[in-house]
């Protein structure tokens, strides 16, 4: 299988794997022979940028776990930590076994190959927001203040729109002729 369509050449839509996690170079399906309608496959960005960084987040604070755990601190119970170690371990095998082999080919590759990997990714994603969650859960409710919540969060979405105005806009132009 792997070997079947390894002489299709090079496409000008085509991508690499490290520019599928952010979306580096998106897919149009169809376009218009006459203006610059086109259906494209685009994933949500928020989603797809956010869940990106919950994976390196994921190896980070499980970094710390074990350096701390090897120290005899034990931050988390043994079920907790268990349960975060095996759910975000196995997450993470499966994002990298649907996302790794594509660096081995030597084919023409799109954006669509990298789809079964993102609902892993996703599942990661929650994972790690279910263990800040369980963190923070554990504080007076006096130290986390909703406000600091929404002002780091409307902080953040600051810097992202101006990437997620309407698609039509920041679509480069794609013409028939281009394919």
């Amino acid at each position: 299988m792997a070997t079947a369509h390894g002489n299709l050449g090079e496409h000008q839509f085509g991508a690499t794997p490290h520019n599928w996690p952010l979306m580096g170079k998106l897919l149009p399906y169809w376009l218009d022979e006459k203006g610059n309608a086109q259906v494209t496959l685009i994933g949500n960005p928020v989603m797809w940028w956010v869940a990106s960084v919950g994976i390196v987040v994921f190896l980070a604070v499980t970094a710390v776990h074990l350096l701390r755990r090897r120290r005899e601190i034990f931050d988390l119970p043994h079920a907790e930590f268990h349960q975060w170690w095996t759910s975000g371990s196995v997450l993470l095998v499966g994002w990298l076994a649907h996302y790794l082999p594509y660096f081995l080919l030597s084919r023409v590759l799109f954006l669509h190959h990298y789809l079964p990997a993102v609902p892993f990714k996703l599942m990661l994603l929650a994972a790690v927001c279910e263990h800040f969650y369980a963190w923070l859960k554990r504080f007076p409710r006096t130290t986390l203040s909703p406000i600091h919540t929404l002002v780091s969060l409307s902080s953040s979405l600051r810097h992202l729109l101006p990437r997620l105005r309407p698609v039509p806009h920041w679509l480069p132009v794609l013409l028939a002729s281009h394919s």
